[in-house]
């Protein structure tokens, strides 16, 4: 007889954790209709289980102790939203090896170890789900894996970081300084205290390298992608038509595959399709094959 519920072991419980929570807590009879089984929140790992939430759980199902997720039987799947790399690689790596299903928005991790974790969860026979790693919402990674399976991508380009985008156009449209964009920004809620992820192009790098290993079936690590950080841009670099962003960029040549993420200046009326002339800066060659 075929299970009606499926256990779920959340890992996070920060802004993006206590939706997810919520969302299993109280969208019960929509999530149970949509999925066609009900969803049990079992457990939520924390790091400390007294601190004040945004959203109300029962205190029953914090834990710190990462054992009573990854080590329970009873819990078939886990969804990792805290991000970071470790523990989080150790974390997933774990839950894979018991035979439990993953969920995850870690660019990081999935950007520095996806390789092995998908062959793992391969070999285990449970799936490795990580489509908010790149671009929030938009179904970007499933359209890649699943629906332009026949197709031989030549060329992807995109602006897939939102702080960056948003700083780079308030220095062209206000003549804002970069420090003075990313604190509108902070304030805003567009960028993290610390934005030198974001910044210095880290965050974009680890998207590119995502989206570049499943485009073009090779293993794309985001320290192999030429990057440039936007503070290397000031408000003089936009003019009249013309704004500042900050395209991911990954194209085939004969031999290889470059991959680069650095801020351009974009005309206006083609900023929709992300071109631009490719500039003298240097960019990286991935040639090494694989399977995402």
């Amino acid at each position: 007889m075929a299970s009606t519920s499926l256990n779920v072991g959340l890992i996070g419980l920060g802004t993006v954790g206590s939706q997810v929570a919520e969302r299993l807590v109280t969208g019960q009879p929509q999530l149970t209709r949509r999925a066609g089984l009900e969803l049990c929140l079992q457990k939520i790992l924390v790091r400390d289980v007294n601190k004040p939430r945004a959203v109300k759980v029962e205190p029953g199902l914090l834990t710190n102790d990462p054992d009573l997720l990854l080590d329970d039987q009873d819990i078939q799947v886990i969804v990792e939203v805290a991000g970071g790399d470790e523990p989080m690689h150790t974390y997933l790596e774990r839950a894979i090896r018991a035979g439990k299903h993953v969920v995850t928005a870690n660019k990081v991790v999935m950007a520095n170890h996806g390789m092995p974790l998908l062959t793992l969860a391969a070999e285990k026979n449970v799936d490795v789900y990580f489509e908010a790693a790149v671009g929030g919402g938009i179904p970007l990674i499933s359209t890649f894996r699943t629906d332009l399976q026949a197709n031989r991508i030549e060329r992807l380009s995109a602006v897939i970081n939102g702080t960056t985008n948003y700083v780079l156009g308030r220095m062209g449209s206000g003549g804002l300084s970069l420090e003075d964009a990313v604190k509108e920004a902070q304030a805003a809620g567009y960028a993290e205290a610390d934005p030198t992820d974001d910044v210095e192009g880290f965050d974009a790098t680890y998207k590119l390298a995502i989206l570049g290993s499943i485009a073009y079936e090779i293993s794309v690590k985001p320290g192999d992608i030429y990057r440039e950080a936007s503070k290397e841009s000031s408000p003089s670099t936009s003019a009249t038509r013309a704004s500042s962003a900050t395209p991911s960029s990954a194209w085939r040549t004969r031999s290889a595959t470059e991959v680069a993420s650095r801020p351009a200046c974009i005309p206006r009326w083609c900023r929709s399709t992300i071109r631009w002339r490719r500039s003298k800066a240097p960019t990286t060659q991935c040639s090494s094959r694989a399977t995402w």
